[in-house]
């Protein structure tokens, strides 16, 4: 799968998306998280493997999208069935990471008919208020993020260390011990860099990050009460970011969820040792997903858009 996909924009009846599609085979909307963008997406889609056509949308108020068409997560949800409708795809699987959860459930909740499976990785799937502090505004901005890619090249254990110094560790001593197993795989390296990238620059993808604060303040505890398909949620029993109770309640509101719990791994799951484990799972819950009837394909039960 190519992470270097160039984006276009496309015009729905909701507004303009910018989205870059990769691949060949069964359809998958691949949904960013916070901070994020098309890049994001690009980047999870790796663990779909080479065969699949991978559609991942720059969410409102990201890079090229704009923050006018998606002030809540009902409508990103119908934004995102309306990018569907002009793509030509009556139906596809899901995969969404951190605070782009919401919208992919609310996705499968308000256009049943669209969605066949959604694969989830470190979900938002409840409420926080947790507030913003400027730590959190200072560790987002340029400067922080170019001098933690930076010290990648010339001390990748120290640059790993401070990515991570609030990643869900129970004490200093793992913190150092994990940076370092990181800092001695290249891919590794290479997969952190990637992620720094997808959140520069941060003036692109402010309105975004501040539009999902709101969301994420207002959602509702059901959230994903109404999701009929196939559900898997993926988290890191040590992720302090999004605690791993927002996966688990999912088990007893979604009659086909299921969890896949990692010991060990902070919010950024693809570091684990075991993330190919997670890769492997959600290919086979993606391609074990049913597709729907001809009835089902046929039924105008999605509701208006906007609605």
């Amino acid at each position: 799968m190519t992470l270097d996909a160039r984006p276009q924009m496309v015009w729905t009846a909701l507004g303009r998306v910018e989205v870059a599609m990769a691949g060949d085979g069964p359809a998958v909307l691949v949904v960013h998280g916070q901070p994020g963008g098309y890049d994001q997406a690009l980047s999870l889609s790796t663990a779909l493997g080479p065969d699949h056509h991978v559609i991942a949308p720059s969410r409102p108020g990201y890079l090229g999208t704009p923050i006018s068409i998606g002030h809540t997560v009902d409508a990103q949800a119908d934004l995102l069935a309306a990018l569907l409708d002009v793509l030509g795809h009556p139906h596809v699987a899901v995969l969404a990471l951190s605070a782009g959860a919401p919208v992919a459930l609310r996705l499968a909740e308000r256009h049943p008919h669209r969605v066949r499976a959604v694969a989830l990785v470190a979900p938002v799937t409840g409420p926080d208020t947790r507030p913003i502090t400027l730590r959190d505004r200072l560790m987002m901005s340029r400067p922080a993020l170019v001098a933690v890619n930076i010290t990648l090249n010339v001390a990748p254990s120290v640059a790993v260390g401070g990515a991570f110094v609030e990643a869900g560790f129970p004490s200093v001593g793992s913190l150092i011990r994990e940076s370092r197993r990181i800092a001695r795989e290249p891919h590794l390296v290479d997969r952190l860099r990637t992620t720094i990238r997808t959140a520069l620059p941060y003036r692109h993808r402010r309105d975004g990050t501040e539009a999902d604060d709101r969301i994420i303040a207002r959602l509702t505890p059901d959230l994903g009460s109404g999701v009929a398909v196939p559900v898997l949620a993926i988290h890191g029993d040590a992720d302090t970011e999004v605690r791993p109770s927002h996966s688990l309640g999912l088990v007893g509101r979604v009659p086909l969820a299921r969890v896949m719990i990692l010991g060990g791994a902070g919010h950024v799951v693809d570091l684990h040792p075991l993330w190919h484990q997670a890769e492997a799972a959600i290919r086979a819950f993606i391609a074990q997903a049913p597709s729907p009837s001809p009835a089902d394909r046929a039924s105008p039960a999605d509701p208006a858009p906007g609605a």
